[in-house]
C-alpha cells in the first residue's frame, strides 16, 4: 500500500485534484486501510472529518473522474468506495479535461409536470331562429275604422 500511495502522489491524476478532492481521497484511503477491499462511507462520516457537504460531494466526484476510486451505491444512502487503477493511464492533459468535467454542475432532471386539464365548456342551448309572422289583429275591423 505504501508503494501504491507514493505512485498515486506522483501521478498526473493526483496533481490535478483540488484540495477538496485530496481531502476526500485521504478520508477514503484512511477508511480502506482499516477495513480492506471496499468500504462504505456516508456523508456524515465525511462531515465528521471536517469536510462540508459540498466539498465532500465535489471531492468524491473529482476522485471518481480521474480514476482514483470507484463509487457504488450502497444501502441506506451510503456509498461503497474501492480504489481503482484508472489513474495510471491518465496524462496531465486528460486529467485537466476530466477535472473541468467534474466542475460542471450535474444536470438535474426537471420534474415532469402533468398537463393541465382543460375544462370542457358546458353546452349552450341554441334556440331556433325566430321568424316574422304576419300580424293579425286580435279584434275584428269595425265599420268606422274604414
Amino acid at each position: 500500500m505504501a508503494e501504491d500511495r507514493s505512485e498515486v502522489l506522483q501521478s498526473a491524476a493526483y496533481a490535478a485534484l483540488k484540495p477538496s478532492g485530496k481531502r476526500a481521497l485521504h478520508v477514503i484511503e484512511d477508511a480502506l486501510s482499516r477495513s480492506g477491499d471496499g468500504v462504505a462511507i456516508s456523508l456524515n462520516q465525511f462531515l465528521a472529518l471536517g469536510l462540508c457537504p459540498t466539498a465532500a460531494r465535489y471531492g468524491v466526484k473529482q476522485c471518481e473522474r480521474v480514476g482514483l476510486v470507484t463509487v457504488n451505491t450502497g444501502p441506506r444512502r451510503v456509498h461503497v468506495f474501492m480504489m481503482a487503477d484508472g489513474w495510471k493511464s491518465i496524462s496531465a492533459d486528460e486529467a485537466a479535461r476530466r477535472m473541468a468535467l467534474a466542475r460542471q454542475p450535474m444536470q438535474r432532471a426537471k420534474p415532469v409536470k402533468p398537463p393541465k386539464l382543460v375544462k370542457v365548456p358546458k353546452p349552450v342551448p341554441v334556440e331556433p331562429p325566430r321568424t316574422m309572422r304576419r300580424q293579425v289583429p286580435s279584434l275584428p275591423r269595425l265599420s268606422f275604422m274604414d
